[in-house]
């Protein structure tokens, strides 16, 4: 993590080891693929889907190694940064950070969000994903931070800006 609430920027990253762990999946499942269409018995249409797939998750995963996903902190909001695009959710439109668990039993946990009622963020989207991951939005996992640090200060810096701003 990079900065503080009192010197902003604060930037945090996603975390590089769980892109090479990503990375090894990628290799290790293409080549279970490039085995499946060189056994006979099994079902090659399954074998070249999976080439198909891990071969573009090998550039893709490969990329977030050398250049991380990240999350940057500023008075306005948290700009997350990705390969494909930036997005900037104000500090004002947000009720609450948390982490939470996309699916029933999952270990995994992300970081959700919850958008004040009367936000230009509330909407149709916003109602079927809060139906069906418990959250209204979502700034995704694998950061630099453990899901419970990241959502607190995330917390502290909304608070902090905000009260600012007043």
């Amino acid at each position: 993590m990079q900065g503080s609430l009192d010197r902003p920027p604060v930037v945090i990253h996603s975390s590089r080891s769980k892109s090479l762990l990503g990375l090894l999946a990628c290799i290790a499942l293409l080549a279970a693929a490039l085995f499946m269409v060189q056994d006979p018995e099994a079902n090659h249409l399954i074998g070249y889907a999976g080439i198909g797939f891990f071969s573009l998750g090998i550039p893709f995963v490969g990329w977030s190694i050398f250049r991380p996903d990240r999350l940057v902190l500023t008075p306005d909001g948290v700009t997350q940064h990705t390969l494909f695009r930036s997005g900037l959710l104000k500090w004002k439109d947000v009720h609450a950070f948390r982490p939470y668990s996309p699916t029933p039993g999952s270990r995994e946990q992300l970081i959700g969000y919850d958008v004040v009622g009367n936000s230009n963020k509330e909407g149709r989207f916003v109602k079927v994903a809060r139906s069906l991951a418990g959250a209204d939005g979502t700034l995704g996992g694998g950061w630099e931070m453990q899901p419970a640090a990241l959502a607190d200060l995330l917390n502290r810096a909304r608070a902090h800006w905000l009260q600012q701003g007043d």
